[in-house]
């Protein structure tokens, strides 16, 4: 039996967190930087390590021993091992690794958080960001969608009733297309579209070449704030896109006209969130949009934009995890 505990937790507690996430965030990018996993995939002491990596030896054992504290890695005596969560996702070799994708995370939070309070300008030119968005679909966005985004497409979809026989999907702004790869896998008789940036959607079709799925699965390149989405779709996925459109009404109508009556409308998006365990997970992810002017709607927004856009029914499903922050998975019919 646990003695009790008399001692609660300071009112800096919070923030003295935050001075300590800093230092962690900063251990991982260490050990990504240095592939450090990779040489831990078995029991190994920092002595032998010392071998094998060019950290200097006196930082070692303790950066070990915080990774250890972080679940990254485990400890038996004074060896240490890669933990599963580390050699599935930060380990290169791996099919879901997606150490670089947090690092340019990690280096796009730094910048912003460094500006606030500075005249720093915080929108790049749009052609900045769109020359980079072919090279991030191929590599760090891909990563973010092979590790977690298209394992949660598929449990949406199932959990909403599947796709039925030759059930057409829209992907919109799929990115590298690995959800639309994961839901046709999923269902071997659906067909589906992918629809983004011109850039992205040559690497989505790269993908579906790839894959050998020419035959059920194309890259559409637009500018989803007047293309044709086509119609006849059983399912649209859409996740994080109406942060960036200005008319939202006008891309909800023509994602409704979109659908197959009876047709479903999965649309993942942040709010401003009012619950404080969720707005401290969301609101530091999400600052940087709305300091660039972006859209990141208050609570019941999104439904209410929904229902005049023609959306009979609307069912919150709540939060998941896609990187980086819960979002609320909204269906709509």
């Amino acid at each position: 039996m646990n003695p009790p505990d008399h001692f609660q937790p300071h009112p800096l507690r919070r923030s003295w967190d935050l001075l300590l996430a800093s230092v962690s965030a900063d251990c991982l990018r260490a050990a990504l930087e240095h592939d450090l996993f990779s040489q831990l995939q078995e029991l190994i002491s920092a002595e032998q390590l010392r071998l094998h990596t060019d950290i200097p030896p006196a930082t070692l054992a303790p950066l070990l021993d915080c990774l250890w504290s972080l679940g990254l890695l485990e400890r038996a005596g004074e060896c240490y091992r890669a933990s599963e969560v580390a050699r599935q996702h930060f380990e290169p070799s791996s099919p879901h690794y997606c150490g670089e994708a947090w690092l340019l995370r990690l280096e796009a939070l730094h910048r912003v958080g460094a500006a606030l309070g500075t005249g720093i300008e915080f929108a790049p030119p749009p052609e900045a960001v769109r020359s980079g968005w072919a090279e991030a679909a191929r590599r760090q966005l891909a990563q973010e969608q092979q590790a977690v985004t298209a394992g949660t497409a598929v449990q949406l979809v199932e959990r909403c009733g599947g796709l039925a026989g030759a059930a057409r999907f829209l992907d919109l702004g799929g990115g590298p297309g690995l959800q639309a790869l994961a839901l046709a896998q999923a269902w071997p008789q659906s067909r589906g579209v992918v629809m983004d940036f011109p850039q992205s959607a040559a690497v989505a079709q790269e993908n579906i070449r790839a894959a050998d799925m020419d035959g059920r699965l194309q890259a559409i390149g637009a500018d989803l704030r007047d293309a044709d989405l086509g119609e006849g779709f059983e399912l649209v996925w859409c996740a994080s896109v109406l942060h960036f459109v200005e008319d939202r009404l006008a891309l909800l109508r023509r994602i409704r006209s979109a659908l197959k009556p009876g047709g479903r409308f999965l649309c993942l998006h942040a709010q401003w969130e009012t619950q404080p365990e969720l707005a401290a997970r969301v609101m530091p992810y999400y600052l940087p949009l709305r300091l660039r002017g972006h859209w990141v709607p208050q609570p019941g927004e999104l439904q209410t934009l929904l229902r005049e856009a023609g959306f009979d029914s609307v069912e919150d499903l709540g939060h998941v995890d896609i990187p980086l922050a819960p979002v609320q998975v909204l269906l709509a019919r």
